[in-house]
């Protein structure tokens, strides 16, 4: 097993609560070639729906530790999905976000038969305001990332188990003292008003990388259509105000970013106001962000993060920037000569006498 296997094996137990074997687990990765969407997708199929594999007959026949299919966990939050959840057709569900099309070709026919009990935008709007979490705040967009969600305001079992595995904790440390311990309908929602907003939002505050995942995720789950390439102007804006103001969303973790005395990197990018004010005159037109400039923007908010002097010296004017963010700079320019003029004659008076 090669170091990134090992990584993937590690995320896939940590996401099922060490609920089974690290053997097991590898032979989930293994059966779903190494893809842990895939995987996760097909084993809380396997806890929702009962199901015996291999390395459950050999667990239930040989020894104590709970599986998929007999495991509490799996019911109660099943139980918890089919409160908010409805039949909705097959062929409304996009295909999967985090699996390549090679992997969504071997996996459609799986998909299509598992889609049609979903949580639909009014099953999922309930199912925030009955956890007294208010809808549009970020904690219930990075619920969906958790889960690996396929279409806005839409919930598969699949995905709802994901999501909920991500952000609650099981309530003993190890498995096999787990194994009498039954998790109710009602223990796993107390969990689940326990984890938002904080320990949700920590998911996207663990890491530089986990942020971005999510901040990519964030575009492809706001689009309109499968066949809408771009972002509507109206959604891109008011997911940058929200994102790019995020504490930590360019560096560090979203503990280190509520300290008393933050890091430049810990805090939500400096010209985010300027940059709301730009968008909110520029002539954008009706063609939309593409998901490039929606990925450079982050990329570009990093990287000026440190400028010293408010004016975007690190910009690099050679770079191969979006034409939005190169219209941007001069605009930041244009609004310091403005702000400053007298300052600026004095420099170039300075200048002049040298």
């Amino acid at each position: 097993m090669n170091a990134t296997q090992r990584s993937k094996l590690a995320g896939f137990l940590q996401c099922v609560h060490n609920r089974i074997t690290p053997a097991e687990a590898a032979s989930w990765l293994a059966l779903h070639g190494w893809e842990v969407p895939r995987a996760l997708d097909a084993f809380f199929e396997a806890a929702g729906n009962g199901g015996e594999t291999a390395a459950n007959r050999s667990r239930r026949a040989g020894g104590s530790r709970p599986v998929a299919g007999d495991d509490s966990w799996g019911r109660a939050s099943e139980a918890l999905f089919r409160r908010y959840a409805t039949s909705m057709p097959p062929r409304r569900l996009r295909a999967p976000l985090r699996v390549d099309k090679g992997a969504s070709g071997r996996n459609g026919a799986a998909a299509k038969s598992n889609s049609e009990l979903c949580m639909t935008p009014e099953g999922v709007l309930r199912f925030f305001e009955e956890l007294q979490v208010d809808p549009m705040h970020l904690s219930t967009l990075v619920f969906a990332w958790a889960g690996g969600c396929r279409q806005s305001c839409v919930f598969t079992l699949a995905e709802f188990q994901r999501a909920t595995a991500a952000v609650t904790r099981p309530p003993v440390a190890d498995t096999v003292s787990a194994a009498g311990t039954n998790i109710t309908e009602e223990a796993l929602w107390l969990q689940l008003q326990q984890a938002f907003p904080e320990r949700v939002l920590h998911l996207i505050g663990a890491s530089p990388q986990a942020f971005r995942d999510f901040y990519l995720f964030a575009f492809e789950y706001s689009r309109e259509a499968d066949t809408q390439k771009t972002l509507n102007v109206e959604d891109a804006k008011q997911l940058w105000a929200l994102l790019l103001g995020e504490p930590g969303c360019l560096g560090l973790s979203i503990s280190a970013a509520t300290t008393t005395t933050p890091s430049t990197a810990s805090r939500s990018w400096k010209y985010l106001a300027l940059f709301m004010e730009f968008l909110g005159r520029a002539e954008l037109g009706h063609s939309g962000v593409s998901r490039d400039t929606w990925a450079m923007t982050l990329d570009f908010a990093r990287a000026t993060q440190t400028d010293s002097d408010d004016q975007l010296a690190s910009y690099d004017e050679t770079g191969a920037w979006p034409v939005l963010l190169d219209e941007f700079v001069e605009y930041v320019r244009q609004h310091h000569r403005e702000a400053r003029p007298g300052e600026d004659r004095e420099q170039s008076g300075a200048r002049a006498t040298r």
